[in-house]
């Protein structure tokens, strides 16, 4: 039986699915039962939320900030525009596969024409969210510190970007501005289940495409003739977490580079040239 792609990100509609009723029929809607728990604890084991709704934006999410879920949702796709384009700009914000999205929508016409597009896509009919905190796909093997806080930094990459489009000047004069940080620094019992992470997740630049369980990274780490590296990205803005890895084999007359991967969603600040 084929192994059940990990969810990395919910996209959820709002209009009988994250809330009941209609909003532009009436603005008491009110949250689904035990449905923020289900948001917080997937948002703890480090899966993201955003939205695709068919709605008026503006009252949309001033609704989702009276209901206290606002913060959980990011790049929120609210228009009228057809949801697949909308799963798809998440996507492409996010940087992660289109089979590691799942989505949630109470009308199977809306699942069938977003599959209908996106091929890979996972979907989910809304009433079966109370099943969610016990879907395999939802429960990753490892929660690290970076996985906890994965939805913090990707809000404070939104920051940085901002500030990006709001400057004038060359990027690198940009970069100068942001007080970027990069430590490298031997691997310890904590790091391997980032560094198992970093191995095999898809939106990784690796040299040479090499993937290592947790049990092959700790027999490496202790290893006396090999090194295992670490490195992490940190500015004004808050940490980048752990996003480089390099897996050294030391023999007697050459050192030899066996694996060297750093997370494509630094390679923009300049990680893979100036460091």
């Amino acid at each position: 039986m084929e192994k059940l792609k990990d969810i990395k990100c919910i996209v959820w509609d709002l209009d009988h699915t994250i809330w009941d009723g209609v909003l532009l029929e009436s603005a008491d809607v009110q949250l689904k039962p035990g449905l923020k728990e289900v948001i917080e604890k997937l948002d703890q084991r480090g899966i993201l939320h955003s939205v695709a709704s068919k709605n008026d934006a503006e009252l949309a999410w001033t609704k989702l900030n009276e209901l206290g879920i606002a913060e959980y949702f990011l790049y929120p796709e609210i228009h009228w525009d057809a949801k697949s384009v909308s799963v798809q700009r998440i996507q492409q914000n996010i940087n992660i596969g289109m089979d590691a999205i799942l989505f949630v929508d109470d009308q199977p016409f809306e699942l069938e024409e977003v599959q209908s597009v996106h091929a890979d896509i996972q979907v989910l009919h809304a009433d079966q969210y109370e099943t969610m905190l016990d879907d395999p796909r939802l429960m990753p093997r490892f929660i690290t510190a970076d996985s906890a806080c994965r939805r913090q930094m990707y809000q404070a990459d939104t920051l940085r970007k901002q500030a990006e489009e709001q400057y004038e000047g060359p990027s690198e004069q940009f970069l100068a501005t942001l007080g970027m940080k990069f430590s490298i620094y031997e691997a310890t019992e904590d790091d391997l289940q980032r560094a198992e992470e970093l191995t095999v997740r898809t939106n990784q630049l690796n040299a040479t495409g090499i993937t290592y369980s947790y049990e092959e990274l700790h027999q490496l780490m202790t290893s006396q003739d090999h090194m295992l590296l670490v490195c992490e990205l940190e500015d004004k803005y808050g940490t980048y977490g752990k996003i480089g890895l390099a897996l050294i084999h030391m023999q007697q007359k050459v050192w030899r580079l066996n694996m060297l991967l750093m997370s494509c969603r630094v390679m923009s600040r300049g990680a893979g040239v100036y460091c």
